[in-house]
């Protein structure tokens, strides 16, 4: 029997998406979701999430690519919306950002996590991972120290292993972006992290997910993460991935993922640690 933690992100993004994971987890089909704070409504959704009981963790999903900044840092594009994903990646290794800079954004979306849930976060990880970029992890992990000397919440880490499974060009992309050298820095401070990373593919509409899952199950060790990125029906055109999200829920949903779970010798747990 393998332990896996299923961890729907973006929660918070939009009302469909955040929807979509409360009926999941009240039916018990995730063990835990990670949250975009400075989305614009996430007082609201994070209140609602607040109501829900069950064995699930709920963590921060470090953000700088959707929406604006909470900390209004005009390196961040605090008037006009957070960076392209591609121009903060080139961002960050340019230098064009200080460690400073991160710190104080990160601080802020943990805070306002705090702020509406009562509570810190059960883990840390990034929209579209960027928490592994270079001056991102190094923000992060001098946080990280300064809030939780005690190691009592985890990061979330994304090295994947490059010899085995499909979509290769996208895991390779994944670690030589920063993800190895994350991995690296969680095991040499004694982080505790997820002990594999599974669920990247390329968002396909035509996905078969149900195999995709099965998959992603047989890659992952005991212990170890497997994103997913479930919503309700949409027609959110400005989401890229707002189809597949939608056949995500309905396969989690569904009597076949509870057979798979069974017959893959599948737990959900909502930590490492």
């Amino acid at each position: 029997m393998k332990s896996i933690i299923l961890c729907a992100d973006d929660y918070g993004q939009s009302d469909d998406i955040s929807q979509g994971i409360i009926q999941l987890l009240q039916h018990q089909r995730l063990s835990a979701t990670s949250c975009m704070t400075n989305m614009p409504n996430w007082t609201n959704h994070g209140a609602l999430l607040k109501q829900q009981s069950g064995p699930f963790a709920t963590g921060l999903h470090f953000n700088l690519t959707e929406g604006t900044a909470l900390s209004k840092s005009e390196k961040l594009g605090a008037t006009k919306g957070f960076p392209s994903l591609a121009r903060l990646l080139w961002m960050c290794f340019t230098k064009q950002l200080t460690k400073t800079i991160i710190e104080r954004e990160l601080i802020a979306q943990l805070e306002k996590f705090k702020k509406v849930m009562g509570k810190w976060p059960d883990f840390i990880d990034g929209h579209q991972h960027v928490h592994h970029f270079p001056v991102v992890r190094e923000a992060l992990l001098s946080v990280y120290q300064q809030y939780f000397p005690a190691n009592h919440l985890y990061i979330r880490h994304v090295k994947t292993n490059l010899w085995h499974g499909d979509f290769k060009v996208k895991r390779l992309l994944l670690n030589y972006t920063g993800a190895k050298a994350l991995h690296k820095h969680l095991k040499r401070q004694a982080i505790p992290s997820n002990s594999s990373f599974s669920g990247v593919y390329d968002f396909s509409a035509n996905s078969n997910y149900r195999a995709l899952f099965q998959n992603f199950c047989r890659d992952s060790r005991d212990g170890g993460l497997i994103m997913c990125h479930p919503g309700l029906k949409s027609a959110d055109y400005s989401d890229p991935i707002y189809k597949t999200r939608f056949l995500e829920f309905q396969y989690f949903m569904s009597e076949e993922f509870i057979q798979d779970c069974k017959a893959l010798n599948i737990k959900l747990c909502s930590s490492p640690i």
